[in-house]
């Protein structure tokens, strides 16, 4: 064998180890490049109305990858410039969200086709790890206007709410609250698209007019005591509703006093209040008169406006808690010596019901559901004080309930069940408000292991289409809450696709929309112009129904 001296073999081992020290780094760097996160999101921020690009809004990402960011790290963030495009790069697959925000305008998102509307997962795999998308944004509404007293001067720094209609219902929250400036002046920015009444609340500010004392009652938009006469504001994308003045003058009050008892004892330290009657609906803290017994359990309203009220206070006494409810009509003469008295607080006992063939859940399958329901308030107030429940021998019991009107919501079905009904009197009490004013003991929690569901596909369909389910029956129209099951919406698969699951039995219309006009689509009068061009469909238990839809325009 041919020997190999020794340098020679020196020489060698030292070129390999060279070549590896130059070669290996390059070999690595290449991996590393193959493991480094590739995924891109590119898009563009235009405005919602005119489609515009729109320079200087701020673009976030997040999603969990940015979970294990330390607290001194923000997720990524970029400025768009003069075309309105931004671009994320070094993304790992995985659902992440994509956001807008610019000072003005209502925050967007890719998918988002209205002010606060849906939006649907932008999700990155690894068969398509690039995605590109138009994030619109829309400007917010104005409304302005003065306040002005009884000889048209300015009322300065006086307190204005806008009151912004809750989807589907009659009820208000207070949208935004502000206050008029040196020249009476009030201005609200920043809102989104919707039903609104503005309401000047004058609480504290009063007129002497000896012997008498007059006030300035809260005031609704044009010139109402109470929302019923009140004329609601229109607000849509961008728009700027101005001249929306409201005069305010003072009325001659009486003085209410009284004395508050709970178990034949007066009550010390308790706050009172005075509700007017129909406001029902509105916030009860910016409507409510408010008074404090003192230590013999006196209080002392020193100038009411005639009208309908309810007085209200609760405590909570050794065992049980005491409130009042109490009917008063103020005229205009003084009320003193009012005689008020703490009632226990009512209670609801429900039995679940199980219809099907699975076998129903144990007992112990109760304690599991969280809380077994909840009284919603059909009249905009408080529901409870307490919400105490009790879980007993197969039955549930909530307490803590003001007499009132309600409607049952039950938040979780045991598992592989649906609520069916709430049955009180044979009315389906989910559905139709029902008036509590005794303790019930016989509300049924009906639940079924058989729900249908309806799907299909919309022919034609753009990015911004909705899909909108809701029952046949108009009487529902109105006295639905905003939970009631029987209004649903959906979007569509990338397919054109939709599935709306755990449908009740019963008679419904379905119609695709853009997601423009599913504003505020619970409405009744929107409802009504829609059940015209919808498509109408059935389903009995257990029953799956399928239908081919078209988008339709709605007048």
């Amino acid at each position: 064998m041919l020997k190999v001296p020794r340098v020679l073999k020196v020489l060698v081992l030292m070129v390999l180890m060279v070549l590896v020290v130059l070669v290996v780094p390059g070999v690595l760097s290449a991996q590393g490049e193959a493991l480094r996160p590739d995924g891109v999101i590119t898009g563009q921020v235009v405005d919602g109305v005119t489609g515009k690009p729109m320079a200087a809004a701020v673009v976030a990402i997040s999603g969990p990858q940015f979970l294990l960011l330390r607290a001194d790290e923000q997720p990524a963030r970029v400025l768009t410039g003069a075309d309105g495009r931004f671009v994320f790069r070094g993304l790992d697959a995985g659902i992440l969200s994509v956001t807008a925000t610019k000072g003005g305008y209502a925050e967007g998102e890719p998918g988002r086709w209205r002010p606060g509307g849906d939006a649907p997962a932008l999700t990155l795999t690894a068969g398509a790890m690039t995605a590109d998308v138009t994030v619109p944004m829309w400007r917010y509404g104005v409304v302005t206007g003065a306040v002005v007293d009884e000889a048209g001067e300015p009322v300065v720094t006086l307190q204005v709410h806008a009151l912004k209609r809750t989807t589907g219902s009659r009820q208000y929250t207070v949208a935004q609250t502000t206050f008029t400036d040196d020249r009476g002046i009030y201005r609200f920015g920043n809102l989104v698209p919707g039903d609104y009444l503005v309401l000047a609340s004058s609480a504290g500010i009063s007129v002497t007019a000896s012997p008498r004392v007059a006030v300035y009652p809260p005031t609704f938009y044009p010139s109402a005591a109470a929302p019923a006469q009140a004329s609601g504001i229109r607000v849509g994308k961008g728009d700027e509703r101005t001249g929306i003045d409201l005069p305010i003058a003072p009325v001659l009050g009486a003085r209410v006093s009284g004395i508050l008892f709970d178990d034949g004892d007066p009550v010390d330290t308790m706050s009172v209040d005075l509700v007017p009657a129909g406001t029902e609906g509105i916030p009860f803290d910016i409507m409510a008169a408010h008074s404090h017994t003192d230590g013999a359990g006196n209080f002392t309203f020193p100038a009411v406006v005639p009208g309908r009220y309810f007085v209200r206070s609760a405590t909570r006494a050794a065992k049980d808690m005491g409130v009042v409810n109490m009917p008063l009509t103020v005229t205009a003469d003084d009320i003193d010596n009012l005689v008020v008295t703490m009632r226990p607080t009512l209670s609801v006992t429900a039995h679940p019901q199980y219809e099907g063939v699975t076998p129903p859940p144990g007992k112990g399958s109760l304690a599991s559901m969280g809380v077994p329901f909840i009284l919603e308030s059909a009249e905009g107030t408080r529901a409870t004080f307490t919400g105490s429940a009790k879980i007993g021998e197969g039955v549930m019991t909530m307490g803590g309930f003001l007499s009132g009107r309600y409607r049952v919501r039950v938040p979780e079905a045991p598992p592989g069940w649906l609520l069916k009904g709430a049955m009180l009197d044979g009315v389906d009490v989910s559905e139709t408000a029902f008036e509590l004013n005794k303790d019930v003991t016989d509300l049924a929690l009906v639940f079924t292991d058989r729900w249908g569901g309806v799907n299909g596909r919309v022919e034609e369909a753009a990015a911004d289409t909705s899909v909108l389910f809701f029952t046949a029956d108009s009487t529902l129209w109105n006295d639905a809450g905003p939970e009631s099951r029987r209004f649903r919406t959906t979007h569509l698969d990338p397919k054109g696709q939709f599935s709306i699951g755990s449908v009740l039995p019963g008679d419904y219309y379905v119609v695709a929309v853009s997601d423009a006009q599913a504003a505020d689509w619970r409405d009744p009068a929107s409802l009504e112009s829609l059940a015209r061009v919808a498509t109408q469909v059935s389903t009995a238990d257990g029953e799956s129904k399928t239908v081919l839809l078209r988008v339709k325009d709605v007048r």
